[in-house]
Parts: C-alpha cells; sequence; structure tokens
C-alpha cells in the first residue's frame, strides 16, 4: 500500500512522508529574514551563514501542524526547515516546513 495514500487525511500526514536523508539532499533549518515577491526566502542559518531559498510551485509547503499552508503564511522571523535537491544547475526546494509561525 501506498504510504502516503494511506496517511493522507491524518493532520501530521506531512510530517511522516518527508524525504529520507541522502547525499543529493539538504535540509536548512534558520530564521527567515526576508521574503520578495518572487517567492524566494533568505534564510539565516545558525552558524550566522545566509541561503537564498526559492519556492516555486513545485515545492510543498507545511505548517507546524503538518498540514499544507499557503506561501503567504511563511513571514519573516518565522523558523522554517527546508528539503532542497540538487540537481545539475543547483539546488531545488522539494518542501518548506514550518517550525514555528513569527
Amino acid at each position: 500500500m501506498n504510504a502516503r495514500a494511506s496517511v493522507a487525511g491524518w493532520p501530521f500526514a506531512g510530517l511522516i512522508s518527508r524525504p529520507a536523508p541522502g547525499e543529493h539532499l539538504a535540509r536548512r533549518r534558520g530564521l527567515v529574514a526576508e521574503i520578495d515577491q518572487r517567492g524566494v526566502l533568505t534564510v539565516l542559518d545558525p552558524g550566522g551563514g545566509t541561503a537564498a531559498v526559492v519556492i516555486d510551485f513545485a515545492s510543498a509547503l507545511y505548517g507546524v501542524d503538518g498540514y499544507p499552508i499557503a506561501r503567504e503564511a511563511i513571514r519573516p522571523g518565522a523558523r522554517v526547515e527546508v528539503v532542497q535537491e540538487e540537481n545539475g544547475a543547483g539546488w531545488v526546494t522539494l518542501e518548506v516546513h514550518l517550525l514555528s509561525p513569527a
């Protein structure tokens, strides 16, 4: 049975369906410093660095409770975890999980 289909109605389905870390996946956690109109988040990581995270139509966004949310729900000051996959041209954002709202 497909695990995603079996938990589709469960509130924490977004938490269970997280991809496992691998050599082509990266998880970034940090504080959202800025969001522009194109859907680019500037995330400050705990080490003091910054990362530009591009959110496109294929990126899945989840709230604190695991339910899908709109891009507008992520505001500067929020803590997020971003799952990205490396492709030939750079990094593609697969998921953004809101850990605590702004």
